[in-house]
């Protein structure tokens, strides 16, 4: 009887981790032939490299360019830092995952800020800007060279995704792993770089959709998600390829599958191991909060805006005036 028991138990588990190889394959798919369905998109270099508070003199945009270096080398010193203590340990986390997606961003961020420093107000180059700093997402100008539509749409993209990963990840943590993690003192969730990671982070980004210009795009909703799913399709392809603990995938042995840190993982999060009754359920809730999670970036970064357009436009009548 026991030994049916663990057939039936096995036999479950690979139900599940197919379940969820299925789930993943089917939502990429899905977010893809949208992606395909939906209206081009375009953004101007100046809505990713000016500052959405500028009036019409420089030194607004100065501060972003100064702000997004200073952030982007920030972020790669904290990530060389964090994966130098085990790189294939600390790779394994979501957490690392996005920290280098802010990393990317502010890079990306930054050289679009110095192209448009670079160029002389009124240029082709980075067309675009009025003194509202509120430019719209789908007319791109016609003069821009396509590399630069095409590092504005990156900043586009990874920026809303960026929002969306980390507002998820926080609340996951706080919320889920934090008040079940066992350990006396929570050392995994208490130190300096979970601090900047699950909390410093969502700061960061605050500050930069407060000061740029970038228009977030509804529609990119079926994109962000294929940022989640890479992270799926990785995890479960590096459980698969190590045959010491490829067996996790559907029987947990705690001398195997358990996380020992800082040079044994499988599992990085308890709810993504696939062996365990309702797996699936965990990936399918996970897709739906981080879907949850964008809107209300977007709705949040759409609200604002609003509001700052009055405040911007009275601001740019006083300097006219007095000008």
């Amino acid at each position: 009887l026991s030994g049916c028991g663990a057939g039936f138990v096995g036999a479950m588990a690979a139900e599940q981790l197919v379940a969820v190889i299925a789930f993943s394959c089917l939502t990429a798919v899905v977010c893809l032939a949208l992606w395909c369905c939906l209206p081009p998109a375009g953004t101007t270099l100046a809505a990713a490299g000016k500052c959405g508070w500028n009036t019409g003199g420089r030194t607004p945009d100065l501060a972003l360019l100064i702000f997004r270096v200073l952030t982007a080398v920030y972020a790669c010193v904290l990530l060389g830092g964090q994966i130098s203590e085990g790189p294939a340990f600390h790779l394994a986390y979501f957490t690392v995952w996005s920290w280098a997606l802010l990393a990317a961003y502010f890079a990306f961020a930054a050289v679009a800020s110095c192209l448009c420093w670079r160029v002389q107000p009124g240029h082709d180059g980075c067309a675009g800007h009025s003194t509202t700093g509120m430019l719209d997402a789908a007319a791109a100008h016609p003069q821009e060279r396509l590399p630069c539509r095409f590092l504005a749409r990156c900043c586009q993209v990874l920026l809303s995704t960026l929002a969306a990963s980390a507002l998820m990840l926080d609340i996951v943590l706080w919320s889920v792993l934090y008040p079940g993690d066992p350990h006396p003192g929570h050392p995994a969730e208490l130190n300096f770089y979970s601090y900047n990671m699950h909390a410093f982070n969502l700061v960061l980004i605050v500050v930069e959709i407060g000061s740029n210009s970038l228009q977030f795009r509804i529609y990119d909703i079926v994109l962000a998600p294929l940022w989640l799913i890479a992270y799926v399709a990785f995890t479960l392809a590096r459980v698969a390829a190590d045959a010491g603990i490829r067996g996790c995938l559907t029987y947990y042995d705690a001398s195997v599958c358990a996380t020992k840190p800082p040079n044994h993982m499988v599992w990085p999060y308890f709810f993504m191991d696939t062996s365990k009754p309702w797996a699936v359920a965990w990936y399918a809730g996970l897709a739906v909060f981080f879907l949850c999670a964008y809107f209300a970036v977007f709705g949040l970064t759409s609200w604002a805006r609003r509001r700052r357009r009055p405040r911007v436009e009275d601001a740019s009548r006083q300097l006219g005036a007095t000008v």
